[in-house]
């Protein structure tokens, strides 16, 4: 709801274009998806005018994905095949995925199941890729977050260690100036016994 509040405040058009990306997604969730298709063209639109190609392969891919859900497959097919033209030539894996997918659901149901064969071949192909993509991202984090959290505690040992060493530096130096003031007062005891 506060995205539909703010679209028209922002003059920004890429922040203008994730609030109706996001606006659109809403409604799709809520199954409205008349309103779902509004706020995704005009993503579609912000995407074009900015020459924002990445958002645009993923505005042009939720279009798609809401005339399937209507069953307006001319148009599923329209949007899903320039989404995934666009998505391949920017390497969006993601988008091209799922836009293999919904040009496989749509050749399925227009009954072109040699077309949907090819498109759940290619889906599978990119759908793998954007997994492994993803996994490797995890992976890096997460080797990101090992490396940093090793060095940490390297950093906390090295910082014990000089905590200890310098607590032994004071206690020696404290044993030698105990030593050295009770060695001053044995030569001046002695020195005061020795006079008389």
């Amino acid at each position: 709801d506060t995205a539909v509040l703010l679209t028209g405040k922002f003059n920004n058009g890429i922040i203008k274009l994730l609030m109706f990306s996001t606006e659109g997604n809403y409604y799709d969730q809520a199954r409205e998806y008349k309103k779902a298709l509004a706020a995704y063209h005009m993503a579609y639109q912000y995407a074009d005018s900015n020459n924002n190609t990445y958002l645009k392969a993923e505005a042009a891919d939720n279009l798609a994905a809401i005339y399937y859900k209507q069953k307006n497959y001319s148009e599923a097919t329209l949007y899903a095949t320039e989404a995934n033209r666009i998505s391949l030539s920017v390497n969006h894996i993601k988008v091209a995925a799922s836009t293999f997918n919904t040009l496989k659901n749509t050749a399925e149901a227009k009954g072109e199941y040699k077309t949907a064969l090819q498109y759940a071949n290619q889906y599978k192909i990119y759908a793998d890729s954007a997994t492994n993509e993803d996994t490797q991202k995890t992976t890096l984090s997460l080797e990101s977050k090992y490396q940093s959290q090793k060095k940490e505690n390297e950093i906390a040992e090295l910082k014990i260690i000089n905590a200890e060493k310098e607590l032994s530096a004071v206690k020696r130096n404290r044993l030698l100036l105990m030593g050295g003031i009770s060695a001053a007062a044995i030569m001046l005891l002695l020195g005061l016994m020795y006079r008389n």
